[in-house]
């Protein structure tokens, strides 16, 4: 074996029947925001565009972009800008509704292969606005299904009437960050993605995965951030889950039964007492400030 082929990295091996939605391009990640504003600022996209060749290269299927601390504007200067330079369709992000209108607006299927962006996303408060978009454009969309008292159901159906196809929409249980989950989250997160799987209605389910490992210490989280979104990863695709606004450059893979991570997702979210969840969760911790 030559320099050249030492070199070489060997592929990261892909779970084959999971789909990835990069959340690079987010101004919410400070680095990424920084670039954002200077795009705007500017008019010079190349830096975005690098990225977006970047995840587009390591196989993403969707690239989610959010601008959400910039004007509407924005979000239809970096739409046009980053399907000038990918193939790669999009998942427009916004807590707006006009946001996501001016992204919708912005999108050029024919550069993305004909395929519509998903819309990212809808809650039950909001979808009074978000749903009436399908019936300008063909999209689809994201139903997060974190507000307190959101009917699944009828929100998922709500959602065909106003003209989306079964195929067009994920499911988002949410999950709340391992590290202040004091109050029964995962539990319901997988008990939701039970629910969504047991529908056959109900075509995919989606999470947020970087967002399990929000909050954690510095220290801890260096050592304990893949082993936990990949144990949760186990765990939610046990369930059904399908999809998740991930990092394709990350090793995710699917973990053995006697994962010791994995065991202590386990034991979290078959918890009868809060609790005992706290101490768990501070005793995972503890092993990873070693």
């Amino acid at each position: 074996m030559d320099g050249n082929d030492q070199n070489q990295q060997k592929p990261k091996e892909k779970i084959s029947d999971l789909t990835i939605i990069s959340e690079r391009i987010n101004c919410f990640i400070p680095s990424i925001g920084i670039l954002l504003d200077d795009a705007n600022a500017s008019g010079d996209f190349s830096r975005i565009e690098g990225i977006a060749k970047e995840q587009a290269a390591a196989g993403v299927t969707y690239l989610d972009v959010n601008v959400d601390t910039l004007p509407n504007a924005m979000m239809a200067r970096i739409v046009n800008a980053i399907q000038g330079i990918v193939d790669v369709p999009l998942c427009i992000d916004s807590v707006d509704p006009s946001k996501l209108a001016a992204g919708l607006m912005a999108y050029d299927y024919k550069k993305a292969n004909g395929i519509p962006p998903i819309l990212n996303s809808a809650t039950e408060s909001k979808s009074v606005e978000i749903f009436p978009l399908r019936q300008k454009r063909d999209c689809g969309i994201v139903l997060m299904l974190s507000e307190t008292g959101t009917d699944v159901d009828g929100l998922f159906y709500r959602a065909l009437d106003a003209g989306f196809e079964p195929e067009q929409v994920y499911l988002d249980p949410s999950i709340i960050p391992f590290y202040a989950d004091y109050e029964g989250g995962l539990k319901r997160t997988l008990d939701t993605l039970e629910r969504v799987s047991s529908n056959p209605d109900m075509v995919h389910s989606l999470i947020g995965l970087t967002n399990f490992v929000q909050g954690l210490p510095r220290e801890i989280k260096k050592k304990a951030r893949l082993p936990l979104q990949n144990a949760l990863l186990t765990l939610a695709m046990e369930r059904g889950l399908d999809t998740i606004i991930g990092d394709p450059e990350v090793p995710y893979k699917k973990l053995g039964d006697g994962d010791e991570t994995l065991v202590t997702l386990k034991t979290i979210a078959s918890a009868k007492d809060m609790s005992d969840v706290c101490h768990l969760v501070l005793e995972f911790c503890h092993k990873f400030e070693k």
